[in-house]
């Protein structure tokens, strides 16, 4: 359904990420690629739970939610490391996907959301976590008004990743259209 969250939150998360690695020094297609192919799997295992609960947009949504049940929850906190262990039985799963799979919440194993988003994961991994949180404030700020500010996106999140690595990743999107 392209209307669900989980669809346009991707590919959304796919667009913004291939901006930002256009725009680093060390970003390439086949950075591209990996990211989209991570894109397309990462919340596969929340699939089911954005179908029953439509009215739910976002993860964070999800863990403080009345209507999810324990184990529903317990797979929330859980699917970046599900997911993972899901791609690497695909045939052509991209060498180190798994990985940033697993990091695409800040967590090293892949368990629950970083608060503090330290720099001890890897830099695709990093790249993943701005766009994403990149358009949820984009979602977000869209289902409060029509009219969308990059620049408020962007000083929400400074304000969320204060570390330099992020911040460098952040100022990319000044131009994004």
């Amino acid at each position: 359904n392209k209307n669900n969250y989980g669809f346009v939150h991707s590919m959304l998360g796919a667009y913004v990420a291939a901006h930002i690695v256009r725009h680093v020094s060390w970003g390439g297609e086949s950075q591209i690629e990996k990211i989209n192919f991570v894109l397309f799997f990462h919340d596969i295992y929340l699939a089911p739970i954005f179908v029953k609960y439509p009215e739910i947009q976002s993860e964070e949504d999800m863990i403080f939610s009345d209507f999810l049940s324990i184990e529903e929850k317990e797979m929330v906190l859980n699917h970046a490391r599900k997911s993972a262990e899901l791609v690497i039985g695909i045939k052509k799963c991209p060498l180190g996907a798994d990985l940033l799979i697993k990091q695409h919440h800040g967590m090293i194993n892949g368990i629950g959301f970083a608060i503090d988003f330290k720099d001890d994961i890897s830099p695709l991994s990093k790249i993943i976590i701005v766009s994403e949180a990149f358009v949820e404030e984009l979602l977000k700020q869209k289902k409060i008004k029509s009219d969308v500010s990059i620049e408020n996106i962007l000083n929400a999140l400074k304000e969320k990743f204060p570390k330099h690595t992020y911040l460098k990743l952040v100022d990319t999107l000044k131009g994004i259209k």
